[in-house]
């Protein structure tokens, strides 16, 4: 399955190098890339910019990638999500599995995977990007 390239990806991670690193490579695969360093900056960016999926760290602080992925959730219940980190414990794991449109990666991860994942998101797109649940204009940070 071949992902439509006019997906706006929101890549958000605390580490500026990986950051800069799975945005340019998503780039040079030919989706629009949006950046955030901090899960406070990426849900300003979704209630400013249409994203059709969240590419994040779990291990962020202050707030983590699950509390990123709730708190975005609230509002845009159906924009996927993909969640990463160098090591998912067994409880971190079936969290993740409870939440729908949700793809897990572990740290470090090659291109092939990368293009995978988002092969996988192609049937989860939300068919508005980050349409708020109701007509009201919500700030979520």
């Amino acid at each position: 399955m071949t992902l439509s390239r006019d997906l706006c990806l929101l890549i958000v991670d605390d580490e500026s190098d990986l950051l800069e690193a799975i945005a340019e490579t998503c780039s040079h695969l030919g989706y629009s890339v949006l950046q955030a360093t901090s899960a406070q900056e990426a849900l300003s960016l979704l209630n400013d910019k249409p994203v059709d999926v969240v590419l994040t760290d779990v291990r962020m602080k202050p707030m983590n990638g699950f509390e990123l992925l709730e708190a975005a959730r609230l509002i845009y219940p159906s924009v996927p999500f993909v969640l990463w980190t160098g090591f998912w414990d067994k409880e971190q794991e079936a969290k993740a599995r409870t939440y729908p449109r949700l793809e897990m990666m572990s740290k470090p991860f090659s291109l092939k995977q990368v293009q995978e994942v988002l092969g996988k998101l192609q049937s989860m797109k939300a068919p508005t990007p980050n349409t708020p649940l109701k007509g009201d204009a919500v700030r979520l940070a």
